[in-house]
């Protein structure tokens, strides 16, 4: 047996230790060597120093004997811790690797997306010029920018567009209504007075204008001439086309009163 005292190299044996050991362990000690199986075994002391000791054994086949190493506790246990800390500080590192990954992704992420739900929040406050600016991630983020900005400036045009034909739509709405009240002033006033008679007019177009038309006037001699027109359709071209008939009434018949009397 091997040991760091020259005096014991090859002059002891595990029974020749017996007295520095607890009777106990020493034999259960001898009877997992007997085993032939090799193994860990601690031990309360070796020598007289009392430590506690590891006995690493192994049998060798081919001698028919074992092998067994003996390692101070307190080293045995230093290695342990060394490599326990050098597996702390690795996963540590580790685990700081992943954070800082996630943060930085998630910072990559959430950045964006805090920007597009800013400028959404302006396109809803009535802000159509607000844009995306500083995302250029060739990702799917940034084809989402890219898309918003190009939303943005069609629903400005969008909107534009719908505020030009508003504008256009309340200034025909306008020229209408005062077409309309053009062609209710055409009409006759008051009623004439005809004896034995009772006559009264009413025109309501079923749009701002339309074509109907009925107007009377007092001849020379005192006689009526009652008109009474439908224009075909309702709208600004019937409403023309009545305006002319009137016209050419109130100019024809009094002169051709007059040729008829010659």
């Amino acid at each position: 047996m091997f040991d760091k005292n020259p005096r014991y190299i090859l002059n002891r044996n595990v029974r020749n230790i017996a007295h520095d050991l607890d009777e106990n362990q020493l034999n259960k000690f001898v009877a997992r060597l007997l085993e032939g199986k090799p193994g860990v075994t601690t031990v309360a002391g070796w020598d007289q120093a009392g430590e506690k000791q590891w006995l690493f054994h192994a049998p060798i086949p081919s001698t028919a004997w074992t092998f067994v190493a003996r390692t101070p506790d307190r080293i045995a246990r230093a290695s342990t811790r060394q490599r326990l800390l050098i597996a702390a500080v690795s996963l540590g590192g580790t685990l700081a690797l992943i954070v800082g990954c996630i943060a930085f992704m998630a910072g990559r992420i959430t950045r964006p997306l805090t920007a597009l739900t800013k400028k959404v929040g302006e396109i809803a406050s009535g802000n159509l010029d607000a844009r995306v600016d500083g995302i250029k991630t060739g990702d799917e983020l940034g084809q989402l920018a890219e898309s918003f900005n190009i939303m943005a400036a069609r629903l400005r045009e969008h909107v534009e567009r719908l505020a030009d034909e508003e504008a256009n739509r309340r200034k025909i709405e306008h020229d209408l209504s005062i077409a309309r009240k053009i062609q209710q002033g055409l009409l006759p006033a008051e009623s004439p007075h005809l004896p034995g008679y009772e006559l009264a007019g009413w025109s309501q177009p079923a749009d701002e204008t339309g074509g109907d038309y009925y107007d009377w006037q007092t001849l020379p001699n005192n006689e009526t001439a009652i008109s009474l027109a439908d224009v075909t359709g309702h709208g600004v071209g019937p409403a023309l086309v009545t305006a002319v008939c009137r016209a050419y009434a109130r100019a024809s018949f009094p002169r051709n009163w007059m040729q008829a009397r010659r």
